[in-house]
């Protein structure tokens, strides 16, 4: 294979302003390629040698060791699939090897968001079954409910992120949900809405049991805590920046 490299460089110097494409089509005087605004461009005798040379090289790395997982590709030699799918599951080859790594992670998140309107308090009857409820939609999207706890006019969830979902996406869907249901569940005479946008918190592993006691405890804290303190202490320990025209509106 080292004999490859310094005929690959010699090729590649003889025409050193030319870009190299891999198109459909390579003999000389014939268009293989496009450029980036999408005209064709003509092959030239050195860039015809490069590809050839380039693709010898490159299968001769395959041939190397076909049974090592340091491929770049949809599939290793003799058809076997190490990549995923659209939905991220490994793709097995005929003998159930898998030829890349798994993808492993531990992200723990701390969001917070509001009621909007001081209509849709949340009170204690049915404050309980909203957690409860709000605790299920996180673990039918497939991540990991941590903590869900809150006063009259928000929430706090706290989560195992999966690689798998975005925060925006979570969040959306639990307060879709969540106000769906309470909807449905007539609990308060009127719409009832979240406030647009939520706080998004990252933390440690070792940091997950304070924060879920902080979470179960809402209401202790908010005997001398009101909500807006509370937000506004979280966004400076975390050094977020922030407009505060922009920020939910609180009804202390």
């Amino acid at each position: 294979m080292l004999l490859f490299i310094p005929f690959l460089l010699i090729v590649s110097r003889l025409n050193p302003k030319k870009n190299h494409f891999i198109g459909n089509k390579a003999p000389e005087g014939r268009y293989f390629g496009r450029n980036n605004v999408g005209i064709l461009l003509k092959a030239q005798r050195a860039d015809i040698l490069c590809l050839i040379t380039n693709s010898f090289l490159s299968y001769s790395l395959f041939q190397i060791n076909p049974k090592k997982n340091n491929f770049i590709g949809n599939k290793a030699p003799e058809g076997r699939c190490f990549g995923r799918n659209n939905v991220g599951n490994f793709i097995k080859g005929p003998e159930g090897r898998h030829f890349m790594p798994n993808t492993y992670s531990q992200i723990s998140i701390h969001s917070v968001f509001a009621v909007k309107g001081r209509e849709n308090i949340i009170v204690n009857d049915w404050r309980n079954d909203l957690h409860k409820y709000i605790s299920g939609i996180i673990k039918g999207e497939g991540a990991t409910s941590l903590a869900v706890g809150g006063w009259k006019d928000h929430v706090h969830v706290f989560f195992g992120m999966p690689v798998t979902l975005r925060i925006s996406d979570l969040v959306g869907k639990v307060k879709s949900s969540s106000s769906k249901w309470i909807n449905e569940s007539k609990f308060i005479k009127d719409k009832f809405q979240w406030q647009a946008g939520y706080g998004a918190f990252s933390y440690s592993k070792s940091q997950r049991g304070p924060v879920i006691k902080y979470i179960m405890n809402q209401e202790e804290h908010h005997k001398v805590l009101t909500f807006k303190e509370e937000y506004f202490k979280m966004l400076n320990d975390f050094e977020v920046q922030y407009n505060e025209k922009f920020l939910f509106e609180f009804y202390d």
